[in-house]
């Protein structure tokens, strides 16, 4: 037999989840061991980490690591670490903290205390003012005066010029395009001007003028645009204006431009529409002749003195009609008649109810297919089959109160009656009705998918089949996993009412 195991609940720090009372928890990533307190997170008591020490070896002194916060400026540790020493030394702490900027000394038996450091005097001059001292523990402060800046950064003191700005002294620089410097005298570039006031001009258009800037003589030149006039509606002609000179416009009546009715006056016959029956064959025009003829139907033909039906000389007696919309004509059905006999070549396919008057269905062999009986004329009466039964649709309904099958396996999930030839997900099982005395429910046991069967106590169906819903209970005298007699596939046993793990590892998994 297996040696049972016991293993704590674990997992990552930030996944601890909230542990029931007593609950151990061990955190894998941060070396931290929890004991649950009430059920809720904020009481998960810390009960202590490998991460707070370093173990001693051969090559290093034991050391206690203390961590700092753990936000975006924090998650490092300090170590207070053992020298190598061969007998025991001991440091007493000072009982109360030193002042602002005070020294920790010891006395050399250990005891450690805060003092004030030694302090020393230095002499500060400049260009103007008197002589200061300086004492160290003071702040020398550099103060930066109109367009100077002072900063400080690790010990290093920079003194900086101001850009000027229009209310600020400092340091200018000027562009060359703009200005000439030389010998400290600035003068304004002629060509510069010049270049600003063109280009607030330059390739621009204002109402049909268009200037430009002539960079050659710095001359600002101004063009009228050419416009064409074009007659629309019943005329037509355009002409072009050039340099706003005079021009002349001949106009032209477009062709076929004067409407009947709306530029004129009079009666007049606009068209002739053909009535039910007939056809129009001529088209719409200037002294159009119209032609109307009676119009011919699908699967009719209109001759001098009657109307032929296409295919009627084809037709059989004491044989039904059916219309053959791909050839516009009647033609044979399948279903002929004799006196109260009706034979049909194919399938009976029937939207209402099918009577017969005889208790046998036969076959085209003339052997009984299904049988027919009923006790009365109101009873239901009895179905059998001779054969086979094969149903093709999406429900079957049986509705008895007892269902006797002689087979001793019963197949669920086949495509057509064979094994499916791709992969499935659908739910294979059964489906039972009952009542909790509130509400009718269903519970089900099944196949789930490709993974392993459920048992479901309210069973929900939805398209697929899927099936889902609250786990049901199993009641078991014992449960093997794997074959059945073999000791060591045993994981649970009930002992006298008992219920007894059998090699089996208690996991507490992970968070």
């Amino acid at each position: 037999m297996a040696a049972p195991q016991i293993r704590f609940k674990r997992g990552a720090q930030g996944n601890l989840p909230a542990l029931a009372a007593g609950e151990p928890a061990f955190v894998n990533d941060e070396y931290n061991l929890y004991l649950g307190l009430d059920g809720t997170s904020g009481n998960n008591k810390f009960l202590g980490s490998a991460r707070y020490w370093v173990k001693e070896t051969t090559t290093t002194g034991h050391a206690v690591k203390l961590y700092s916060r753990t936000d975006g400026s924090g998650g490092g540790s300090v170590s207070l670490a053992a020298p190598d020493v061969s007998s025991d030394v001991s440091f007493v702490l000072p009982a109360a903290d030193g002042s602002n900027g005070y020294l920790l000394t010891t006395d050399g038996s250990g005891n450690l205390t805060f003092e004030e450091p030694a302090s020393s005097a230095i002499t500060l001059a400049a260009d103007t003012g008197a002589n200061d001292i300086y004492n160290t523990g003071e702040t020398l402060t550099f103060t930066g005066g109109e367009g100077i800046d002072t900063s400080v950064s690790d010990n290093q003191i920079t003194i900086a010029a101001e850009l000027a700005t229009s209310s600020n002294a400092g340091v200018a620089s000027f562009d060359s395009t703009d200005f000439t410097v030389n010998a400290g005298a600035v003068t304004v570039n002629e060509e510069r001007i010049q270049d600003i006031a063109g280009a607030m001009v330059s390739s621009n258009s204002e109402s049909g003028i268009t200037v430009a800037y002539d960079d050659a003589n710095g001359k600002i030149d101004f063009d009228v645009a050419d416009f064409t006039i074009t007659l629309g509606g019943d005329l037509s002609g355009n002409v072009t204006v050039t340099d706003l000179g005079n021009v002349t416009l001949t106009a032209t009546i477009v062709n076929n431009s004067v409407e009947l009715g709306a530029d004129t006056t009079g009666n007049y016959v606009e068209d002739v529409t053909a009535g039910a029956g007939l056809v129009k064959t001529s088209t719409l025009g200037e002294g159009q002749t119209v032609d109307l003829a009676i119009g011919a139907g699908t699967g009719i033909t209109i001759n001098a003195d009657d109307v032929e039906i296409k295919n009627s000389a084809n037709l059989t007696d004491a044989t039904v009609m059916a219309w053959d919309d791909s050839n516009g004509q009647l033609v044979d059905a399948p279903i002929t008649y004799s006196g109260s006999t009706v034979t049909t070549g194919g399938d009976l396919v029937t939207t209402g109810d099918l009577t017969v008057t005889g208790n046998d269905i036969k076959s085209s062999t003339g052997a009984t297919v299904f049988t027919l009986s009923a006790a009365n004329a109101t009873a239901a009466g009895n179905f059998i089959i001779n054969g086979d039964l094969t149903v093709s649709g999406s429900t079957t309904t049986v509705s008895t109160t007892n269902v006797v099958v002689d087979d001793a396996v019963l197949e669920l999930g086949t495509v057509n009656g064979v094994a499916p030839a791709s992969a499935t997900t659908n739910d294979l099982g059964f489906r039972f009705h009952y009542h909790n005395g509130t509400a009718a429910k269903t519970s089900a046991a099944f196949w789930d998918g490709n993974t392993g069967f459920i048992f479901v106590a309210d069973a929900s169906e939805s398209t697929g089949p899927q099936l889902t819903g609250g786990l049901a209970d199993v009641q078991v005298g014992g449960l093997w996993m794997g074959d059945f007699g073999t000791p060591t596939n045993q994981v649970l046993q009930n002992n006298s009412g008992t219920f007894e793990l059998v090699n089996t590892l208690v996991d507490g998994g992970s968070f």
